[in-house]
């Protein structure tokens, strides 16, 4: 799925920022697809149309946006004529998006990692604790077919890692992700099962963590470890080598990590916090 291919690659080219877009999420009615359509409502984009794809089960459910509502409908819309696909949806599906895509000539930015791993698809890293990219690659980016965003782990670990390259040798990290780690239905699912046992209602239904994770944590739970590697060694070196370990705890939103570096060569203290403090997007707490 190279941008070289010219047959995959939209005619009519990235669209102006300030033309009003026509948009459509897959995956509207997930938790990733809801926090994007919170972001899209807070940005200043001019957006003519957003049209939101979900399941059957889901179709119909009502998403403010913009003192509006979201259409979301349980039928693919015609894709030609978009001017930009975002997918939230799970990995298997995710590919069948990006092909209709392709095929209709719509830029598309996956956003469930399908494609993270291959090298002709570009993964931008912006944001806090990120350079700013040069004219040449904003460009590449505006062009692209496809884009490819990075897992949310390594979006917070890479700024940190990269203060340290070229002198980081190995990491070793502990991730501790929520429930939102398994989409909107593992917080609907931690919701019930807890409130299943402060009533001590018997057993419900199995949410998608595989077992209860209501006050109780499940190793290895919640992070596509695979994934994390490949994004830091597209963001960081691909030299670097990384230990990780997660576990799924019972809260409902939000990650937290525990990192131990290893360097090449000594570091003081002083060093440390001093790179630490240069990068943007980093607060230092002290003890």
């Amino acid at each position: 799925m190279s941008s070289s291919n010219e047959k995959n690659t939209p005619k009519k080219g990235a669209p102006n920022a300030r033309t009003p877009l026509r948009l459509v999420v897959f995956g509207a009615a997930g938790h990733l697809g809801r926090d994007l359509i919170e972001q899209l409502d807070a940005s200043d984009w001019p957006i003519a149309e957003l049209v939101g794809v979900a399941t059957a089960a889901s179709a119909g459910e009502d998403i403010e946006f913009r003192g509006d509502g979201v259409d979301v409908i349980g039928e693919w819309p015609a894709l030609k004529g978009r001017d930009l696909i975002f997918i939230c949806t799970p990995t298997t599906p995710a590919l069948e998006v990006v092909r209709e895509a392709l095929r209709a000539e719509v830029p598309c930015i996956d956003c469930t990692g399908v494609l993270a791993g291959q090298g002709g698809v570009l993964m931008p890293a912006l944001g806090p604790g990120f350079s700013a990219p040069s004219a040449d690659e904003r460009a590449s980016f505006a062009n692209a077919p496809l884009l490819a965003l990075p897992s949310s782990t390594a979006l917070a670990w890479a700024p940190i890692l990269s203060c340290f390259a070229p002198t980081l040798t190995r990491v070793v990290g502990t991730v501790l992700s929520s429930a939102a780690a398994q989409g909107r239905r593992g917080v609907v699912s931690l919701s019930e099962e807890s409130i299943n046992l402060f009533n001590q209602d018997g057993e419900r239904e199995v949410g998608p963590a595989g077992q209860p994770v209501a006050f109780d944590v499940i190793p290895g739970g919640g992070i596509d470890g695979a994934r994390v590697r490949s994004d830091l060694a597209r963001l960081v070196s691909k030299d670097l080598r990384l230990d990780l370990t997660s576990i799924q705890v019972p809260a409902f939103v939000g990650e937290g990590t525990s990192l131990s570096l290893e360097f090449s060569e000594p570091l003081s203290r002083e060093d440390v916090l001093a790179k630490l403090e240069a990068c943007d997007g980093i607060e230092w707490v002290p003890d």
